[in-house]
């Protein structure tokens, strides 16, 4: 009779627990799998930067075959200042939002992931919880730019060249621009997604014959702490070799009748020290 009533009783809880529980999750990004209860390491992003996590919703057995799929991801345990932006309902992927504290001073951060099947209406199991660390860092951002002293002619550009990288893994935007030319504060933006780099070139115009030395930036639109800075120096002269030398520089506006002209005070330019 005992051997009976055990027997029934298990039948009760096989009857009751799930028929799929899964314990793995795939994640898209990062790109790794975790089990629930574990931990993920997502890499290096700077103070303020925003980034994703991204999880595959669909569920299927060792021979593929499709069990159902996990309903949204929610992100809890938050580290003070830091957001999050919860997935949308049946999205595919899901995909969670998280910022960092603009001011968050460098070191390791730990937030928690949470996957629901809502109501258990996919039989696959209960929630599957994760630990994300995050590494914050200022150093995310390389910069060079190049030459360090320009000399043109009044009113001509000097053209600076940035190359930028990011280093980090979540994507920002970039201001650059130049402070130390009276009156001059164009502004200009570059997006940077993890890991690429860019080269591009930058222009400061003087219009009075001077000695500039200039301050050339480059800021994060996500944290006043990410931030590049290069002394560089700009020669304005008002004189015919200074105006030749400035013209293979290029010129922001010119009529295209004077381009052989310009094309040739350029070539002339190339001749002075």
């Amino acid at each position: 009779m005992r051997s009976f009533v055990i027997a029934i009783l298990a039948l009760f809880v096989l009857a009751a627990a799930p028929l799929h529980a899964v314990s793995t999750l795939t994640l898209i990004q990062p790109a790794t799998t975790v089990s629930s209860g574990g931990v993920i390491d997502y890499g290096t992003v700077g103070p303020g930067q925003s980034f994703s996590v991204k999880i595959t919703p669909s569920v299927h057995d060792a021979n593929g075959k499709y069990l159902g799929r996990w309903d949204y991801v929610n992100v809890t345990n938050l580290p003070d200042g830091w957001t999050s932006r919860p997935s949308g309902l049946y999205g595919d992927p899901l995909e969670v939002g998280v910022s960092a504290d603009p001011l968050a001073a460098e070191g390791d951060y730990t937030f928690t992931i949470v996957t629901v099947d809502e109501s258990g209406a996919d039989n696959i199991g209960g929630n599957i919880t994760f630990d994300v660390v995050v590494h914050v860092s200022k150093n995310v951002l390389g910069a060079t730019i190049a030459p360090l002293h320009q000399e043109v002619g009044a009113g001509q550009p000097a053209r600076y060249s940035f190359t930028l990288t990011n280093l980090g893994t979540a994507p920002d935007t970039f201001r650059i621009g130049a402070t130390g030319v009276k009156g001059w504060s164009y502004e200009m933006s570059e997006y940077l997604a993890p890991g690429a780099t860019k080269t591009f070139n930058y222009e400061v115009v003087g219009t009075d014959e001077a000695y500039y030395p200039l301050t050339l930036y480059v800021q994060s639109q996500s944290s006043p702490q990410i931030k590049y800075e290069q002394p560089v120096t700009l020669q304005v002269r008002t004189n015919l070799v200074a105006d030749y030398k400035a013209t293979s520089q290029g010129v922001l506006l010119y009529p295209p009748i004077m381009l052989p002209v310009n094309s040739l005070a350029g070539l002339l330019g190339m001749f002075f020290p």
